[in-house]
């Protein structure tokens, strides 16, 4: 009461204030079919997963790339691939940031896949060859040159020998040089293959062949 006031009158008030408690969504992506927010291609797409944990009920939620131009096959589905434009041409490697939003009103949830796409390369064993004598030096020719910030790696094998006996011996061991001098124990016709291997990220996965006959 206010105390300037007559004791039998009184002068009060009252306000409501309406708070509403949202649920935060959480979000978390991952390799699909493993662990780990980071993935490394060697194709045009990308196969993008995410799970909404204890999320249940919340709808909003979606992939979202500013990055590189490209498509989504369904941006608001967990699961989803990444197409890039065909406009788009990687030079060496290319790294996009691919985030998973979950938004629930005002509150917003975000987590983050790491994309690298490389560029495949093209192998190239150079031209088929006669050679006088058992000795040759093949000579291919890096797809993807070499710089300060790059180094290529190849491996070279042997595809068909005249006789299965037929020994094959290498200049260098192991023969990963692009150019690389061979001596065969047997005349006839031989075929060797050279796998050029990206070493910009899963050096399994980005490679190309290419074959030779001498």
């Amino acid at each position: 009461n206010d105390p300037r006031l007559p004791d039998d009158v009184s002068c009060n008030g009252e306000a409501i204030k309406h708070m509403v408690f949202r649920k935060v969504p959480v979000v978390s992506v991952h390799q699909c079919g493993s662990t780990g927010n980071s993935v490394t291609t060697c194709t045009n797409s990308v196969e993008l997963c995410a799970e909404t944990l204890a999320s249940e009920g919340y709808t909003n939620f979606s992939w979202v790339c500013k990055e590189i131009s490209g498509r989504f096959e369904d941006s608001l589905s967990n699961n989803t691939i990444f197409t890039l434009d065909s406009s788009v041409h990687i030079t060496g490697y290319q790294d996009v940031e691919f985030y998973f939003v979950g938004k629930n009103s005002t509150c917003m949830a975000i987590d983050t896949m790491h994309v690298r796409f490389l560029q495949r390369p093209t192998a190239n064993a150079g031209l088929d060859h006669v050679a006088c004598g058992n000795s040759y030096e093949l000579n291919g020719v890096w797809s993807l040159q070499p710089s300060d910030n790059y180094t290529p790696t190849c491996q070279w094998t042997v595809g068909q020998k005249p006789d299965p006996d037929a020994i094959v011996t290498w200049a260098n061991t192991p023969h990963d040089s692009i150019v690389e001098g061979v001596q065969v124990s047997d005349y006839g016709v031989y075929t060797f293959i050279v796998r050029e291997i990206t070493t910009m990220g899963d050096a399994a996965s980005c490679f190309d062949r290419d074959t030779v006959t001498v």
